[in-house]
């Protein structure tokens, strides 16, 4: 039984891992796409670039262990997700705060528009959910040691 519980919990582990890939691939496009198409500049930019910095660095540490679940050589490091979910969290709450001010400006822009920061901030927020998850099914399955 305790051996099913295991096989479980990794699956739930590998699914988690796909969800977070998706939803930081969507947060970071969503974003840079409304970054590359703004014109001029602005001086929320650098909150835009830290989100873009730490999708990127969220999806590289995603990756890595993606790659080391397919390789099983995976060890007890459950506490990583927890650092990726908090600089995704205030990377997310900074953008919140980016998206509420250019909504409240009403961007008449064509080509990038208030949505894509709101989509970015939903997906990176997801992300943090499923980061935090993902962290504590680890730790359920290591027994956090």
């Amino acid at each position: 039984m305790a051996e099913d519980n295991n096989n479980c919990m990794e699956t739930v582990n590998k699914i988690l891992k796909v969800l977070e890939a998706i939803f930081l691939v969507i947060c970071t496009s969503a974003v840079g796409y409304y970054l590359n198409n703004r014109e001029g500049y602005f001086d929320d930019r650098k909150k835009l670039e830290f989100f873009i910095d730490a999708s990127v660095v969220s999806i590289t540490v995603v990756a890595l262990f993606i790659l080391i679940w397919l390789f099983e050589i995976h060890n007890r490091a459950g506490f990583v997700f927890f650092v990726v979910a908090i600089l995704m969290l205030i990377a997310s709450s900074l953008l919140a705060k980016f998206d509420a001010d250019c909504n409240d400006e009403k961007n008449s822009n064509g080509k990038s528009r208030c949505s894509q920061i709101t989509a970015g901030v939903v997906t990176g927020f997801c992300a943090v959910v499923a980061l935090v998850v993902d962290a504590i099914v680890y730790c359920m399955r290591s027994s956090c040691r």
